[in-house]
């Protein structure tokens, strides 16, 4: 019974230590994806297009190029 019990004790330090490297890796991995692109960017989501004339499966669009960071 006394070696159970340091076995039991080190493998909740374990499990605990395992919680925490899964939680501090997950809140970087959130703050890491929360960035303000400063490059230039295009707004394709509801632009007019036209049909490409030399590919009869493509289109043309005209998306709104900006620029990142602006105020």
């Amino acid at each position: 019974m006394k070696s159970v019990k340091p076995t039991l004790i080190f493998l909740c330090i374990l499990i605990i230590f395992g919680f925490i490297l899964i939680y501090k890796n997950d809140r970087e991995t959130n703050q890491q994806s929360m960035r303000i692109c400063d490059q230039e960017y295009a707004l394709c989501t509801s632009v007019k297009c036209i049909p490409d004339p030399s590919h009869s499966k493509q289109a043309i669009c005209f998306c709104e190029v900006m620029k990142g960071k602006r105020s």
